[in-house]
């Protein structure tokens, strides 16, 4: 083989098949010290994650509990995160606003008169027709 040509390591000058791995520059999962993150502060971050997800649940929790109960079966079991974006999403539309008298059949229906005035118009009535 001349000295012109490149040798890309991946044949030998023989011709066969190089199988080095390349130790000196594997990054891959290895036991490479510069390419790893110290435990303590792998711990740390994993701390923090914890945390943030705990807080994140105790809001979602507390966001749910603003909902009327009438309405809390209607909240979708999701993630927190996607759980609070929800209910405010709901909120914002007014689902929580409106309760079963006011969209109910009959609701358009006009009040009745109470039991009182309906004996007290009756018993008017007939005084009046018989005087």
């Amino acid at each position: 083989m001349s000295e012109d040509t490149q040798n890309n390591g991946n044949a030998t000058d023989n011709g066969e098949q190089n199988t080095d791995t390349g130790n000196a520059t594997d990054h891959g999962a290895g036991n490479n010290a510069e390419n790893t993150v110290p435990q303590s502060r792998l711990n740390k971050e994993i701390d923090r994650r914890k945390a943030a997800e705990s807080a994140l649940e105790t809001f979602a929790t507390e966001a749910a509990e603003d909902v009327p109960e009438e309405f809390r079966a209607l909240i979708p079991n999701l993630p927190p995160a996607d759980k609070v974006k929800w209910i405010r999403e709901a909120k914002k539309s007014g689902l929580f606003n409106r309760t079963a008298s006011e969209d109910g059949p009959g609701a358009q229906r006009p009040a009745s008169p109470k039991k009182g005035d309906l004996k007290q118009s009756a018993y008017e009535k007939y005084l009046s027709e018989n005087q």
